[in-house]
């Protein structure tokens, strides 16, 4: 058809559905033109949800983060032998639990996925998804993605659960360009996902990342906000913390993301192709194109991630996400679903109870050693006169000698003190102890050739098959930690397109570490167009691209597999 014959944007929109009815479903299908009032409403009503739904675990989750600082003892336990009424007894802590967590921690660190990118259809070509591959390198390297890993991980381990955040920003003050940043987050208890499914978090609908800003910062950098009191922040003043909005010295700063909905209606085009109305409206009255007629509609919703700063009683920030899905991204340890409820643990849950009785018997024998009779020294009367303090403190002081008086008062030669057998070592105590930690390293999975410590099995085999039962036993630590960082490239080959929406210079990183630059071209047809057959220019948007995060090997496992390649080498060299 030709440009006259385009729909005109008046008929488009005066045409209704033929059952006059534009579907919408449930709370979650917002407008997109809702007051701030109605946002904040629904802001709350779901952060309430979210954080009931969460209490009982975010509780448990906290024992385990002060269980792993040392914090070992039921404090009504500790209480009663600090007070006993004959004097306190030891209350002991011995950290069984630290060395395993940071085994698994530094695997990561040394152990980093990488995020590789690959053509998934005709449009896209493989050395545009190296391009896409080496800006997201650059973005990592720049933004420090490392860390962001790192802290989710490291909390997913202790506790089973932790989180990072993308974001966008200004490339520096003076610059309109924006680039996509990794952002840590410290404490995973800030963070609350609405309802979700997938282990990284990304069906969400909404999050919240929450923030207790003291009142004097809060008034800085939020001049025109409302500073009243705490019941003009809420509804109604909760006995649950976590939903307090303000205090008289804090108040509270959530980031919400939600995804938005939009009415709108589905084209199907002569030529076999579908568009949204909106996009169509715009291809028709650019007199650019020839736009094919409409055959069929229906109507739909399209979806947009937005997010506000809000406090309990006012929206101060807003914006868009580029992306398509919140970009909270979820680390978790161990998940497991107990009649429907869902529930995340770290190491330091599996093994409480084993490193608890640890604690308890190591106290229970250090005890008894303590109140056990000294070895003393058997004598007649008078033999101990001449160095008398020396004798009194023979089993607490080292002397290089003792004397002792070798005639009696009455002139009769006597032979020399005895010292009598010390009280026997509680064999059946230590006993118990070895037995608990070996209760303690199965209810881990991990094992002493996974600590570095001396086995009964010496041969280089025989430890590398216990190293690889202990890494196959957390192994679901570094997986999700890697399922998590390729939900982040997934939705960074979903941004970047967007991001760079002009024909610009972009700055990658190659696998070497060395810095270049390449040309993208949003409105070119190809994904790459060859200038010159010596520079390339690509277009992001053409063609479709899915991302893998491959684990690299450890640094202990590279170094054994470099030494068993040089012994291979020595021993098939004829000379």
């Amino acid at each position: 058809m030709d440009k006259d014959q385009k729909y005109e944007r008046k008929e488009i929109e005066n045409e209704t559905p033929e059952d006059g009815i534009t579907k919408k479903t449930g709370d979650e299908l917002e407008s997109s033109e809702r007051t701030d009032k109605e946002i904040l409403k629904q802001a709350k009503e779901r952060f309430q949800t979210v954080v009931d739904a969460n209490s009982s675990e975010r509780e448990l989750q906290r024992a385990d983060a002060r269980f792993a600082d040392e914090d070992q003892w039921e404090p009504e336990i500790r209480n009663a032998r600090e007070n006993a009424p004959n004097g306190s007894r030891p209350v002991l802590t011995i950290d069984k639990i630290n060395q395993y967590i940071s085994q698994i921690v530094n695997d990561l660190r040394q152990n980093k996925p990488a995020i590789k990118v690959k053509p998934i259809d005709n449009d896209a070509d493989v050395k545009t998804a190296q391009v896409f591959q080496a800006i997201i390198r650059h973005i990592e390297e720049g933004s420090n993605a490392g860390l962001a890993y790192l802290i989710a991980g490291e909390s997913a381990v202790k506790v089973g659960e932790g989180y990072f955040m993308l974001r966008t920003d200004f490339v520096d003050e003076m610059s309109f360009d924006q680039e996509v940043q990794f952002v840590p987050i410290y404490d995973y208890s800030k963070v609350y996902l609405g309802e979700h499914d997938m282990p990284d978090g990304s069906d969400a609908k909404y999050s919240f990342v929450i923030e207790d800003v003291p009142n004097e910062q809060f008034k800085r950098e939020y001049p025109n906000a409302k500073v009243g009191s705490s019941t003009e922040f809420s509804d109604a003043v909760s006995s649950n913390e976590a939903l307090v909005w303000r205090n008289e010295d804090s108040t509270r700063i959530a980031l919400y993301h939600y995804i938005d909905y939009k009415d709108t209606e589905l084209f199907a085009l002569e030529d076999g192709s579908t568009m949204l109305k909106d996009d169509y409206i715009k291809l028709a009255e650019s007199d650019v194109h020839i736009v094919p007629g409409v055959i069929g509609r229906r109507p739909t919703q399209t979806e947009s991630v937005k997010w506000v700063k809000m406090t309990g009683a006012e929206i101060i920030e807003r914006g868009e996400w580029l992306g398509k899905h919140i970009p909270i991204i979820k680390v978790v340890g161990k998940a497991s679903n107990v009649n429907g409820r869902k529930h995340f643990k770290g190491l330091v849950r599996l093994a409480k109870d084993s490193l608890r009785a640890y604690n308890y018997w190591f106290s229970a024998l250090t005890e008894k050693l303590a109140l056990a009779p000294k070895a003393p020294f058997i004598g007649a009367v008078g033999q101990f006169d001449t160095d008398r303090d020396k004798w009194q403190k023979a089993n607490t002081e080292n002397y290089a000698f003792l004397q002792y008086d070798v005639i009696d008062a009455n002139g009769a030669a006597l032979g020399s003190p005895q010292r009598q057998q010390a009280a026997p070592m509680e064999s059946g105590m230590i006993a118990h102890l070895q037995l608990i930690e070996h209760d303690i390293k199965t209810s881990l999975g991990m094992f002493k050739a996974n600590t570095g410590e001396q086995s009964a099995q010496q041969s280089g085999k025989a430890i590398n098959s216990l190293r690889a039962q202990g890494e196959t036993g957390s192994f679901h630590f570094p997986d999700n930690v890697a399922m998590s960082i390729r939900c982040a490239g997934l939705q960074l080959i979903d941004v970047i397109p967007k991001l760079y929406d002009t024909r610009r210079i972009v700055r990658i990183m190659g696998d070497d570490g060395g810095i270049e630059n390449v040309e993208v071209d949003p409105n070119q047809e190809e994904s790459r167009k060859d200038v010159d057959g010596i520079q390339s220019i690509y277009n992001l948007r053409v063609g479709k691209y899915d991302v893998t995060a491959v684990p690299g090997a450890s640094y202990a496992t590279k170094r054994m597999e470099q030494s068993e390649i040089l012994m291979q080498f020595v021993q098939n060299s004829p000379e």
